[in-house]
């Protein structure tokens, strides 16, 4: 271990004082003010465009600074290097601990520059009075499909919230089901468009509030719920918490809206845009880490270019794949903060666990480093 140690420490320092990463933050400043801007001035749209295509940017220099690690380092695996260790499974595991952290100071240096550009383009993204630019996700329903054909019988949610500010009692329901038709004969008028009655109480007692919402073509649409101080519970004097019951029926005409997985969120109170963008960062990081540890073991008994296009073969074939395999895909955060939606701590723990299963596998499988020995030019 003290072996592996040495060599991480080298590399993170040979590399930190090389050209790579100072090149790497160039061409992410580059690629990143070259992203054309969406939405009107001052929209929620046009701000969290901004910051999708540049996590997008940075998401495309991470990956390639993972392919060209493990070149750069291809001579320093050999046998002579300070600390290499009696075994090649833990040189490589020491060069690959010293790649991820050089991936993972990258990751911070992005995550800066992208907070200085949303500083430049668009104001500051938390000052109060203007439009949030994400928000915490409280509760997602439901975990099947559920389509709301008859009027009659409603779809009935118990969705709780936590940590909602008392000064700002408001929640914000985000529904985008997507719209089917009866029969296929059935045109209604006016296109794809469906009426949702939501209805909603605090902790199943009291009255309940109405509002019919219009989703046409399957966009998503928000209401906006005020939380009742005097029926809702709480951690503390500045905080509320509770359950609401939600309560969407099918109004009469028009298409049939079918609610999925991940189609009914509750959103929070406003998060902080430094912290979003540094946890997608991390997620990007990680998965950055994959292709760097396949590219890295490829490269140990093939050639580079063979490693790269092996590892880009392996990085298209999972992504196709991992839909279908158990257990929910790692979310993408462009995705997540275009329609305004935090990245969560909750959000790493399945790609570090499947990232984890990855390397321990690669490690120990017999062909690592079959190139380790050899006198390379």
């Amino acid at each position: 271990m003290r072996a592996m140690a040495a060599l991480c420490n080298w590399l993170v320092k040979r590399h930190l004082r090389g050209p790579l990463i100072p090149v790497s933050v160039v061409l992410f400043a580059a690629v990143a003010l070259a992203q054309p801007t969406l939405g009107e001035p001052d929209s929620a749209l046009r701000h969290r465009g901004t910051l999708s295509l540049i996590l997008g940017a940075g998401g495309l220099i991470l990956t390639l600074l993972a392919l060209v690690l493990p070149h750069a380092s291809l001579r320093l695996r050999l046998r002579s290097v300070p600390g290499g260790g009696p075994g090649p499974s833990f040189r490589q595991l020491g060069v690959l601990a010293g790649h991820g952290l050089g991936l993972v100071v990258m990751a911070c240096l992005l995550a800066m520059t992208t907070h200085f550009l949303l500083l430049l383009r668009i104001g500051n993204p938390d000052a109060r009075g203007s439009r949030p630019l994400v928000r915490e996700i409280l509760t997602t329903e439901p975990g099947e499909r559920f389509a709301l054909r008859d009027p009659e019988h409603p779809m009935v949610l118990k969705l709780p919230f936590h940590s909602v500010p008392r000064e700002a009692p408001e929640v914000r329901l985000r529904l985008a089901p997507a719209l089917v038709l009866e029969s296929r004969s059935q045109a209604p008028s006016g296109g794809m468009d469906a009426r949702v009655q939501v209805s909603w109480r605090m902790d199943g007692a009291g009255p309940m509030q109405r509002r019919t919402v219009r989703v046409n073509r399957g966009r998503p649409q928000v209401v906006t719920i005020t939380i009742d101080r005097n029926r809702a519970g709480g951690d503390g004097a500045n905080w509320l918490s509770g359950v609401l019951e939600v309560h969407l029926a099918r109004q009469s005409g028009g298409a049939v809206p079918v609610f999925t997985p991940g189609s009914i969120t509750l959103l929070g109170n406003r998060a902080s845009a430094l912290t979003t963008i540094m946890r997608s960062y991390l997620l990007l990081a990680v998965s950055a880490l994959g292709v760097l540890a396949l590219c890295q073991w490829f490269s140990g008994f093939v050639s580079y270019p063979l490693a790269v296009a092996a590892s880009m073969t392996v990085v298209l074939l999972s992504g196709t794949a991992l839909p279908w395999l158990p257990g929910a895909p790692s979310p993408d955060p462009g995705s997540r903060v275009s329609w305004g939606a935090a990245v969560a701590w909750a959000d790493l723990l399945p790609s570090v666990a499947r990232l984890v299963g990855c390397v321990l596998l690669l490690s120990f499988f017999p062909l690592v480093d079959r190139r380790m020995g050899e006198d390379l030019p």
